[in-house]
């Protein structure tokens, strides 16, 4: 798990923009209203974000072939599963560099129950930028979820949310189609 996360902090420093060819296929993806929130992340996030894209969008080639999509359903699904990949980690905005990513994990890793109280109690408080750090690393599916619904894409929201919940009891209250879109989401979201 160390390497794993020693290479993601590399990976976010080092993370060079995007070139014209994948900005012309997030501008192709994403309309007027979500492209902001896409080009608002910091480097490395949009970097990451389009890793998960390209990830998510070989799994779903796979998952499609073995679901029970209806021709009609495959366009939206797969529409639906682009958005959430290349978004999924809007919620942690622009301030979160690679660098309190790191402070934020680190801490999480050391003591995980302050850091989860921390976050919980900076949502409604000012508690400094270690609590601000946990707040975002901790609830950035469920801030990005909220952005979204806000903006009017309540499918993307609702998946966006729950990318990092383990809870099942939470996870059922989506659709199938939905839950295979999440599924597909978190499995990509792991390998990058």
């Amino acid at each position: 798990m160390i390497a794993y996360r020693i290479k993601q902090f590399v990976d976010g420093i080092t993370a060079r923009p995007l070139d014209n060819g994948e900005r012309a296929t997030v501008d192709t993806i994403l309309d007027d209203r979500l492209r902001p929130l896409f080009y608002g992340m910091n480097t490395g996030d949009q970097r990451h974000c389009f890793k998960v894209y390209n990830c998510g969008m070989l799994l779903w080639q796979r998952a499609a072939a073995n679901s029970n999509l209806s021709a009609e359903d495959i366009p939206y699904y797969r529409g639906l599963l682009q958005r959430c990949c290349l978004l999924h980690d809007v919620g942690r905005g622009n301030e979160m560099s690679p660098f309190k990513k790191a402070i934020a994990v680190f801490l999480r890793k050391c003591v995980p129950g302050y850091t989860k109280s921390l976050a919980e109690k900076a949502k409604n408080k000012s508690l400094g930028s270690i609590g601000r750090i946990c707040y975002r690393h901790h609830m950035h599916g469920q801030i990005g979820g909220e952005l979204l619904n806000s903006l009017g894409y309540e499918a993307e929201g609702s998946i966006v949310a729950l990318h990092h919940c383990r809870d099942i009891n939470i996870i059922s209250q989506l659709d199938k189609k939905k839950q295979q879109i999440l599924q597909i989401l978190k499995k990509a979201d792991s390998m990058h």
